[in-house]
């Protein structure tokens, strides 16, 4: 497992993270490398909710992956754990209004 992302979601107004952990971010892609392996491997992976930051209330995700052809086991175990947790219930801050 990896996490979806190497920060919390930032402010809209930001393009990209320009510094992470001290380490400059030169490209929008940059700051999203933590994900690159799994997708240029080719495997398999699905994304499901790990939690929210405390002081925002905002999520973040956790990159489960797996050999080539463990699709259909990847989504088993994401639904099993999307039901366990029961997720559905639960919701992150809204920075902005809903319209209904």
């Amino acid at each position: 497992a990896l996490p979806t992302s190497q920060v919390w979601p930032f402010n809209i107004q930001e393009r990209w993270p320009k510094v992470i952990n001290k380490c400059q971010m030169e490209t929008y892609h940059q700051w999203m490398e933590v994900v690159v392996p799994v997708t240029l491997a080719g495997l398999p992976c699905v994304t499901i909710p790990a939690g929210f930051d405390k002081e925002r209330g905002l999520c973040m995700g956790l990159q489960l992956f797996g050999p080539r052809g463990s699709d259909s086991k990847l989504l088993s175990i994401a639904q099993a754990y999307h039901r366990v947790a029961n997720w559905s219930s639960k919701r992150p801050l809204t920075l902005f209004p809903l319209e209904q």
